[in-house]
């Protein structure tokens, strides 16, 4: 069996939102609901939402059925650590996505799930386009940094559970901190496959990128929703 730890329990300080950032709304919904709708086509999953303590209950009541909604921690990690603790004990392989990138393509999912499975850890990345300088204390630019090989890490990431786990266990025992799975699962010493990812599975951050998702929804035009009404 495969699960998903959808993370929601952000608080969006950087988006100026009136609450958390996976209830801003989006078309008329919660962008947690446009980040999970996708990832539902991926067939029989065991669904946990890791969502703001204070709207467990609103978050619950919105997610399709057999999928629970459980209160996050104080960090990213912590939540994922709690949402991997909360996941069916048969679950062998693990899917992690913000729901902060709401445009998420269940192809690339898949592509990111099935990675996962055969070579124990997976992530979806995209190359790096812009030239990249160091800036020094006295804030100037330094020489180019070459950018061949540089990725930037999205998510869905995957990874086998008990890797994972493992690899959150003794990262909560060594105070270590990361933000997301894959700088801990090489801290952990684990190999990342590289998925290719989409320059469209964009992350909320800034009101600038909020104003984006929703344009790029409202050209698409309506979609089905993913749980149940209010």
């Amino acid at each position: 069996m495969d699960g998903l730890v959808l993370v929601a329990a952000g608080r969006g300080e950087r988006l100026g939102a009136l609450g958390p950032k996976a209830l801003v709304d989006l078309a008329g919904e919660p962008l947690f609901l446009c980040a999970l709708r996708a990832l539902l086509a991926l067939g029989p999953l065991d669904i946990v939402v890791v969502a703001p303590p204070e709207h467990v209950d609103g978050v619950a009541a919105r997610l399709p059925p057999g999928a629970r909604a459980i209160p996050g921690g104080l960090t990213r990690q912590d939540s994922v650590a709690l949402g991997v603790a909360a996941l069916d004990p048969a679950v062998e392989v693990v899917l992690v996505h913000d729901a902060a990138r709401p445009l998420v393509d269940a192809d690339l999912a898949r592509a990111v799930l099935e990675a996962a499975r055969a070579e124990g850890a997976a992530a979806a990345v995209v190359p790096v386009r812009d030239t990249l300088h160091r800036e020094g204390a006295d804030g100037r630019l330094g020489p180019g940094v070459p950018r061949a090989d540089l990725r930037r890490a999205q998510t869905p990431q995957g990874a086998h559970r008990a890797l994972l786990g493992a690899a959150l266990a003794a990262a909560a025992q060594a105070g270590a901190h990361f933000t997301d799975e894959v700088a801990l699962l090489l801290w952990h010493g684990a190999a990342v496959r590289a998925v290719p990812g989409s320059e469209r599975n964009l992350k909320v951050t800034t009101p600038e990128d909020l104003a984006l998702v929703r344009a790029l929804l409202e050209a698409a035009g309506p979609r089905p929703t993913a749980g149940r009404a209010p």
